[in-house]
């Protein structure tokens, strides 16, 4: 994939694949590391950021599949990677819901067949559709109780198999504004606010008491006021440490349409966070 050079050193190491200078990008999602020194190869976590993809810009590709077992290789049947057969989507509003489901969610895309059958689950919740054509799928969310996992989206449709879903997201989300999701007890100024994997807290409020520390290891997402372009939400905190997690503040494909100011707080004899300072 890449050449390590001198300049490793302890912590995280970073390539970033760039085609205009003539990287030639990842093509594959299972890489082999080799090396011909003792302990060459002594890493302790791999992370690859991005999307898979195969080399490959026709519009139908052909695959032979081998499946490796105690290093005895098998060939599989053929399978061929169809455009004009494949169901895609294409979006999916809303992308939030609550975790307490009860949600009207629209699926659109092309290819979902003249059935009346498909089968919906978001985060392995399924999602009872009321109503399918060929580029359109509607359905009502379940509940959501928590679960240490991340967002994931599972269309199905009997006749043509899963769905393309082009890597859309539909997200639970807890709300800011829920007393529920905090037991009702909202924190209130000073205090901090863990956002633990599998949970994804959206800020619903126009603005919170100043927090003392944020570590997001799940989502902490602001919603924008989509009828209110001068519409303005606030947080105030000391620290935020997004931790494995993810942040949104706007997209690039769904961007802040109304005001967000973040603030963060700070004194020069202040604790420092280890590591970071």
């Amino acid at each position: 994939m890449f050449t390590v050079s001198t300049d490793l050193h302890n912590g995280w190491n970073t390539h970033i694949w760039d085609s205009d200078n003539g990287d030639t990008l990842p093509s594959y999602n299972s890489y082999r590391f080799l090396g011909s020194g003792a302990g060459a190869c002594r890493v302790s976590e791999v992370k690859i950021v991005g999307v898979v993809a195969i080399d490959n810009e026709d519009s139908s590709y052909d695959c032979t599949p081998v499946m490796t077992v105690d290093s005895v290789e098998y060939t599989l049947e053929n399978v061929t990677y169809d455009e004009t057969v494949t169901p895609s989507l294409s979006a999916i509003s809303p992308r939030f819901g609550t975790v307490f489901g009860d949600d009207t969610v629209t699926l659109t895309g092309t290819g979902f067949g003249d059935g009346d059958t498909a089968y919906v689950w978001f985060d392995d919740r399924e999602c009872t559709v009321q109503s399918k054509s060929d580029t359109e799928i509607v359905c009502v969310t379940d509940d959501k109780p928590y679960v240490e996992d991340v967002p994931r989206v599972r269309i199905h449709i009997p006749e043509k198999g899963d769905v393309a879903t082009q890597g859309l997201l539909f997200r639970y989300v807890s709300l800011y504004s829920d007393p529920r999701t905090w037991n009702d007890n909202i924190p209130v100024e000073g205090e901090s606010i863990e956002i633990p994997v599998g949970l994804h807290l959206l800020v619903d409020v126009d603005s919170t008491e100043h927090i003392n520390h944020i570590t997001v290891q799940g989502s902490l997402i602001f919603a924008p006021n989509e009828d209110d372009d001068q519409h303005q939400r606030t947080l105030d905190a000391n620290i935020i440490i997004v931790y494995g997690g993810y942040f949104e503040a706007g997209t690039e494909e769904f961007p802040y349409t109304s005001k967000l100011t973040i603030t963060m707080h700070g004194k020069k004899n202040d604790p420092t966070l280890p590591i970071y300072g």
